[in-house]
């Protein structure tokens, strides 16, 4: 044996170096080296015996307070049959411990985080996911908390994680992506539909990662988070996020006529039309062929009169444009239905137009009153556009979009649709 093993094997038949050698790890593991002093505040007589036949102090140690140097133990040591002993190599013998300090396990711990960020990063890199895993990763930002606990508790889930959230981000960025339901995602990547639900770690980064990409910083309730899920084609569930319609007739795959829809087009009744209700629907059709998409339920009741009476068609959004509202325009423009869409003009309503103008670039598609004259013409807003929603147009497509764009940046105001119906019904009224 070592000089160092047998004094390990001293030190541990002898009970009464048994807290004084605790104290000692402690320190050691705090400091990273050998030093300081060490201090028993309710120490034992035979505690105290034990360092002053070791230390051979001037003045002897009494309890209840032991209190010696480090330095002191370690020569008090080479005074003995252990002279050779490394007191270093003694602890970890001791305690069975490999010795790294409290500042060395941070120091390696960083270090393999690193390495992981690093790893995943140059997995993604030029993805669309990858800004986002730049912010999370260096800014310590969106979702790095929700993140951070599921790498604390297991690195291998939180890279499975990690793979999944990246893997659905990058598939709702494609430029044909396709509506779908976040229940079925979930079970095409991950195998369980539950995954992304929005409780979840592998939910909130998702969402985390939707919102970062499309510029939104703050979004609390669930129809914020909705309207993020909605920007991506992303569907919570198939029963809500419905869209409405006037005038809408919907076709199985053997062209025969859904009959709850035909009755509610026939009647001239306003229907709600869920992902649920379009699962066996394979066409999508209106009787004049012309179809007008707002998205304000306000603005659609105000319309209904004059749509009924003109036999045209309309929809309502409610907003963000839901699954069901996109698959209803993707089969009606392959129907070559004729849709004119109104958004407000604000940042959400351009950019929301925008992409819809992006998916179709179809002569059937139009941009309905989102003209830079129609903002001209209208009140805007009082409140000042803040700079993280004013962004979200600085780049448009749309050549109408564009210029109306550059006018809501210049006055930093929005308009609403509300202000515009007059005009929208003069433009209905026109149609034979």
């Amino acid at each position: 044996m070592t000089d160092s093993e047998k004094l390990a094997e001293y030190f541990r038949k002898n009970k009464k170096y048994n807290r004084i050698m605790k104290a000692v790890f402690s320190s050691y593991k705090k400091y990273g080296q050998i030093k300081g002093n060490i201090i028993l505040n309710d120490a034992s007589m035979e505690e105290c015996d034990a360092m002053n036949a070791l230390i051979s102090p001037k003045t002897s140690f009494l309890p209840p307070v032991l209190k010696f140097r480090m330095s002191d133990f370690e020569k008090g040591i080479k005074q003995t049959i252990y002279r050779d002993a490394d007191f270093i190599e003694v602890l970890k013998i001791y305690f069975k411990d490999d010795m790294l300090s409290n500042k060395d396990q941070k120091t390696l711990l960083l270090k393999e985080k690193e390495n992981f960020f690093l790893k995943i990063t140059g997995s993604y890199e030029n993805t669309p996911c990858s800004e986002w895993l730049q912010g999370v990763f260096k800014d310590y930002k969106y979702g790095y908390r929700t993140f951070i606990s599921e790498y604390n508790n297991s690195p291998q889930k939180a890279e499975s994680i990690i793979h999944n959230v990246c893997k659905a981000v990058n598939q709702r960025n494609e430029k044909n992506a396709q509506p779908v339901l976040l229940a079925v995602m979930s079970a095409d990547i991950t195998g369980d539909p539950h995954s992304f639900d929005k409780d979840t770690s592998t939910g909130k980064l998702f969402i985390h990662a939707l919102a970062f990409l499309a510029g939104i910083s703050e979004y609390k309730t669930s129809e914020e988070i909705r309207n993020i899920y909605s920007l991506y084609l992303v569907e919570p569930d198939s029963i809500s996020g419905s869209t409405a319609s006037l005038g809408i007739r919907l076709y199985y795959e053997d062209y025969s006529e859904h009959n709850a829809y035909k009755a509610f087009a026939d009647m001239k009744e306003i229907a709600l039309i869920s992902s649920a209700n379009l699962l066996n629907v394979k066409y999508a059709s209106s009787d004049k062929k012309t179809v007008f998409v707002v998205e304000n339920p306000m603005v659609f009741s105000a319309l209904k009169n004059i749509i009924c009476e003109n036999n045209l068609s309309l929809l309502c959004t409610f907003g963000q444009i839901k699954a069901s509202g996109l698959k209803l325009m993707d089969m009606l423009i392959e129907s070559n239905c004729n849709i004119y869409y109104a958004g407000d003009l604000d940042p959400e309503g351009i950019q929301i137009a925008d992409k819809l103008y992006s998916r179709y670039h179809s002569e059937k598609f139009h941009i309905w009153r989102m003209s830079k004259n129609d903002y001209d013409t209208i009140e805007k807003s009082s409140d000042i556009l803040p700079e993280y929603r004013l962004k979200k147009i600085y780049k448009t497509n749309s050549p109408t979009l564009k210029n109306v764009s550059e006018c809501v940046l210049e006055n930093k105001k929005a308009a609403y649709q509300e202000l515009l119906i007059s005009y929208m019904k003069e433009d209905l009224r026109q149609i034979k």
